[in-house]
């Protein structure tokens, strides 16, 4: 037997033993990815060595693996059980992490996400290729990603990439914080850090977005913590970053507007894999902001306003002060709630928004990223950005 063939039929073997405890656990939707693995891995020994002894073996378990590969299509309720030895998470519990967003009921994908080509790209490679092609990059001495730490000024569009990368990718998201997770638990700040993990490990394949990380993660150094909990916290933590690297169908996102704050640890090569700022839009992001937000079935556009870039200009830096996306959505909501007020008093939907109605918007709203903040965000970025 060659050595391909016994290397290609281990790992298939390994699919089906993961497939299996995903399976005990009700994972059906991560047990249906090892399954399909374990199928390409049989379907290759097929093709490649049809005078092989072993080939009606080999034919026999791909019509088995096909047979699991259908009663698992239909099975994509992911119930919550026993997930680590003496630990049990209840399903009313994981619906008190955090919000949890379904590939059924996620509308946003990268197209849904102005600007940011060179983030896409990387939570492309890093996140596709750590749930999809670990096999091949464990082959090729790559290690799965650590984490993902995103840094930017509120508004700047972190939890909406967050979301748009789970859309892009087909895979559940699971988003933490500590307002609305682990305020819940006061006192016990490690017991809810492992809960959030479990129940994103039972949501695999997943994405474990923790906002506000510095809140949960502080820097010692200006905390005021003598419990020991932020200490409890970060060990915590950082055995639950390991998990994930290891492979076990996650990938841990973060997100902070204050980075120094945060944890030294978590701003160190090593503890995460990318550290990427997320700045006030640039003129062709600002662009893309217009153009995704003036773009509905009964919106008449007039004909200077399909101009993107000249919007653009008029919300370009002025005097240090920065628009962020979400101040551009805004200044598109309330143009169009003006050209709404017009129609609903005029009784004509053709009234076309104008480049009039947007210029009042912008002069109603003034930036939000104050000179000083961008000055702030930009020092840390060419410290640790990367």
């Amino acid at each position: 037997m060659t050595t391909d063939i016994q290397s290609t039929m281990l790992k298939a073997k390994n699919c089906e033993v993961r497939a299996a405890t995903l399976i005990k656990k009700g994972n059906y939707p991560a047990a249906l990815m090892e399954i399909r693995k374990a199928i390409g891995k049989y379907e290759l020994l097929v093709a490649r060595y049809p005078n092989s002894p072993l080939y009606n073996d080999w034919y026999s378990k791909l019509d088995d693996l096909k047979g699991y590969e259908k009663k698992l299509e239909g099975r994509k309720e992911v119930s919550i059980e026993t997930i680590k030895e003496g630990t049990s998470v209840s399903t009313e519990e994981c619906a008190e992490v955090g919000e949890r967003v379904d590939p059924e009921t996620n509308k946003l994908d990268f197209s849904k996400l102005a600007g940011m080509e060179k983030i896409k790209k990387i939570l492309r490679r890093t996140i596709e290729w750590s749930l999809k092609e670990k096999e091949k990059m464990e082959e090729h001495g790559l290690e799965p990603t650590k984490g993902i730490l995103l840094v930017g000024p509120p508004g700047c569009g972190k939890t909406y990439l967050v979301k748009c990368a789970a859309g892009e990718f087909k895979i559940r998201l699971l988003i933490a914080s500590p307002a609305s997770t682990f305020n819940k638990y006061v006192g016990e700040t490690p017991k809810a850090v492992r809960k959030v993990f479990q129940c994103g490990e039972k949501l695999t394949p997943s994405i474990i977005f923790v906002d506000e990380i510095d809140k949960l993660l502080p820097d010692p150094s200006r905390s005021s913590d003598s419990s020991g909990v932020t200490g409890q916290a970060l060990s915590t933590f950082q055995q639950e970053m390991d998990g994930a690297q290891s492979g076990t169908g996650f990938i841990v996102m973060m997100a902070t507007n204050d980075p120094e704050l945060l944890h030294p640890a978590l701003s160190r090569t090593g503890r995460v894999s990318y550290r990427l700022y997320i700045p006030p839009p640039d003129k062709p992001t600002r662009a893309a902001v217009f153009r995704i937000n003036l773009d509905a079935p009964k919106l008449i556009l007039d004909p200077e306003v399909k101009n993107f870039d000249l919007l653009a200009d008029l919300t370009a830096p002025q005097d240090g002060w920065y628009y962020a996306s979400s101040d551009i959505e805004e200044i598109c909501r309330r143009a169009k709630e003006k050209r709404f007020e017009m129609i609903i008093e005029s009784g004509n939907e053709e009234i076309p928004l104008t480049l009039d109605m947007l210029k009042d918007a912008i002069q109603s709203l003034k930036p939000s990223i104050s000179p000083k903040q961008h000055k702030r965000y930009e020092k840390w970025a060419n410290e640790f950005s990367g």
